[in-house]
């Protein structure tokens, strides 16, 4: 059981950005918690690592709250901690043309994201997992971009709908209600469908492709890097494992899966913007995620060892994809893109499992997991697996090729265009994580991986694909024009670009229908009407103000003050 200090600590990890979010409200304090932003997480980085293990119902907060820090739910919170950190760490003192408001809520996305790591009851998951994805609403259309804002929004309110569904059915049977045969089966579907579009699973990732390129650079990479992770934890915490309905299920989650793997790599070769490429990548690697679990689902045995291969591969892809994300910027800004690519050579090489790097070590967890796939599954996860790892391979070779052949930008000589010392060293730190953080894992099947990569046996199961991927992808660079016809052909969004295109004419008509209506003569108003006209203009200037952030964080800043209280009365 967990001791009150520890539950103040895990507490800490949402309270502290939600402050810091509270801060940014109040002329007085908005300077001071724009600087603590970058600080904000690092109270979830000290909870991960003092907390021990175990759990505490918090009867005061919402109508209880059971805070539960177990291996799995430590490992994702660390992992948020230091994307978030290094995130906020690289965004620019002015991240838009509002930084409080970019800063506001910037932490609120923050703090969503870090409690849902701390809780394991479907409400308060729900509702952190909400306050991070409606944050991030305002963080993706910071960029300017409407069109990839509405997207984020279309889908995460879907996502929503499909969630609140979803935990309800989870949360009955967690108190002994049968859902039914049917409900059951519609339960998980729909946890299933929820998180599956925070993860991009296929059918479900329009969203990702626009967002991630439409994002700023450090919104980019913590929603890479930390927010999409989040969907992995939610498949974790309430897929039915061991359960019959969990059963059935499982081949369908394997399919969905490795369709999604080679779908996000056959689609990402074809793009011509880096940072849409990478959204293809995280794409296909959730994909491998997926069909770990899958198996997990399929057979009951398993379930644990796929828990510890999506945790680790969630690790190793969170940190190399925040690299990426950030690597790509300094790239795009630094006077010579040479030793940037020299950098971003590391992470990619990462993501395509290379031998000696922590996606090797990842690999090899997912390997022993999928290996204990039940019937033709295991010989068909033998097979594809490695062909999976030669399409990621041809993925970052398309974004390597994309960074080093870009049309440098007209530099000014001013500090804007050049990265600063202190973005070179975020980044930098992050490419430290990617490099050791597996190898100096202290949890013992990581080590065992680790170790066993190291083997004649496995250098070369590692390395042939990798070697496939890139002599393929020197045979398309040699064919030169013959295969440049390809490039391009499939838009961001792919299939949903068409309907995103019908979203965006149709609110471009709206806007133009409104603009051109001429105004209408005043006609003559009553004194009453008068009254009721102006009441009107006050309830309507009432609610601008209601929704204006200052008003929000400053509602969310006396919550916090108020659960602080109840918190010391109880």
């Amino acid at each position: 059981m967990v001791t009150i200090l520890p539950v103040w600590m895990a507490l800490a990890a949402a309270l502290v950005p939600l402050l810091v979010a509270a801060g940014c409200a109040l002329p007085s304090t908005r300077i001071s918690a724009r600087r603590a932003l970058p600080f904000a997480a690092l109270p979830a980085l000290a909870a991960a690592a003092l907390v021990p293990e175990g759990s505490v119902s918090v009867d005061w907060l919402m109508t209880g709250v059971l805070v539960d820090l177990d291996a799995t739910g430590r490992v994702f919170l660390a992992l948020s901690a230091v994307v978030w950190t290094a995130a906020a760490l690289y965004a620019p003192p002015r991240a838009s043309s509002r930084p409080t408001w970019f800063a506001g809520w910037f932490a609120l996305a923050m703090a969503g994201n870090l409690a849902l790591c701390c809780v394991t009851d479907p409400a308060a998951f729900y509702t952190f997992f909400a306050m991070m994805a409606l944050s991030t609403y305002a963080l993706v259309s910071s960029g300017g971009d409407r069109s990839a804002g509405r997207a984020y929004m279309a889908f995460t309110v879907v996502s929503e709908a499909f969630l609140v569904g979803g935990l309800f059915v989870a949360g009955a049977a967690a108190f002994g209600v049968d859902p039914g045969p049917v409900l059951g089966p519609v339960g998980i579907g729909l946890v299933l469908a929820a998180f599956g579009t925070k993860i991009g699973a296929v059918g479900l990732h329009g969203w990702m492709p626009v967002s991630y390129a439409a994002a700023p650079t450090a919104v980019a990479a913590a929603l890479a890097g930390s927010m999409s992770k989040a969907g992995v934890l939610g498949l974790v915490r309430f897929l039915p494992a061991g359960q019959e309905a969990g059963i059935a299920f499982g081949p369908v989650v394997i399919a969905f899966g490795l369709a999604a793997a080679f779908y996000g790599a056959a689609v990402g070769v074809t793009q011509t913007r880096p940072k849409v490429v990478l959204a293809y990548s995280s794409i296909s690697q959730f994909g491998l995620i997926t069909a770990a679990l899958g198996v997990g689902l399929a057979e009951p045995v398993a379930w644990l060892l796929a828990v510890a291969a999506a945790t680790a591969y969630s690790v190793h892809h969170g940190l190399a994809k925040a690299a990426l994300f950030i690597g790509e910027d300094i790239a795009r800004r630094a006077r010579s893109s040479r030793l940037a690519l020299l950098g971003l050579a590391l992470p990619s090489l990462a993501l395509a499992g290379a031998p000696l790097t922590s996606g090797a070590v990842a690999k090899l967890v997912l390997k022993e997991a999928t290996g204990l796939a039940p019937g033709p599954w295991h010989d068909a996860l033998e097979m594809l697996l490695p062909l999976a790892a030669v399409g990621t391979t041809l993925l970052v070779a398309r974004f390597l090729y994309l960074v080093a052949t870009r049309r440098a930008p007209a530099h000014t000589g001013t500090e804007v265009d050049t990265p600063t010392p202190q973005r070179v060293i975020v980044w930098l730190l992050l490419l430290a994580a990617v490099a050791v953080t597996l190898w100096v894992w202290p949890e013992t099947g990581i080590r065992y991986a680790a170790e066993k990569s190291l083997t004649a046996h496995y250098l070369w199961v590692a390395s042939w694909p990798v070697l496939a991927g890139i002599v393929a992808a020197a045979a398309v660079w040699a064919a030169g024009s013959a295969m440049s016809r390809f490039a391009g052909v499939l838009p961001p969004s792919d299939i949903y670009a068409p309907v995103l295109a019908w979203a965006d004419r149709l609110v471009e008509r709206r806007e133009k229908a409104v603009h051109a209506t001429p105004a209408a003569s005043a006609p003559v108003v009553s004194p009453a009407g008068k009254r009721g006209r102006a009441l009107l203009e006050y309830a309507g200037a009432l609610e601008t103000g209601l929704l204006a952030w200052a008003t929000a964080a400053s509602a969310i800043g006396a919550l916090t003050v108020l659960l602080l209280l109840l918190a010391m009365r109880g």
